[in-house]
């Protein structure tokens, strides 16, 4: 009777550890994915203001079909899901976005880059 009653206690102990790996498993996918979602959505954003200006003239503090002059608002250089660069060209603005949770190869965090023209936004997941 003792050695059922052991092996019963051990059985549930696996199961419960493989319950609790499997939920921090979980936990971990989807704050991965919320993170790159919320990279997604703010370098949208950014690629909306970013044609606004392109489109606006410059009496109206636009860039005239140009981005040149155009500047990545403060609040997304650093912000709570990750960090924003910019490299701006005349016709086109490329941008980068690096979360704050790691990403799908488990080394490096989350990583998301735009490209912003004339023709649209397009988004590009790195990891």
């Amino acid at each position: 009777m003792g050695t059922q009653q052991f092996l019963l206690i051990l059985f549930s102990l696996i199961i419960l550890g493989l319950i609790i790996y499997s939920g921090y498993v979980m936990m971990h996918n989807s704050n991965e994915n919320s993170n790159r979602e919320q990279l997604i959505t703010n370098l949208y954003d950014i690629g909306l203001i970013a044609q606004n200006y392109y489109k606006k003239s410059i009496d109206k503090e636009g860039g005239n079909g140009s981005y040149l002059n155009w500047k990545l608002p403060d609040q997304f250089y650093n912000s709570t899901v990750g960090s924003f660069d910019v490299s701006i060209r005349d016709q086109r603005i490329n941008l980068s976005a690096v979360g704050t949770q790691i990403g799908k190869n488990n080394k490096t965090n989350v990583h998301v880059t735009a490209c912003v023209d004339n023709k649209g936004i397009r988004i590009i997941v790195i990891n």
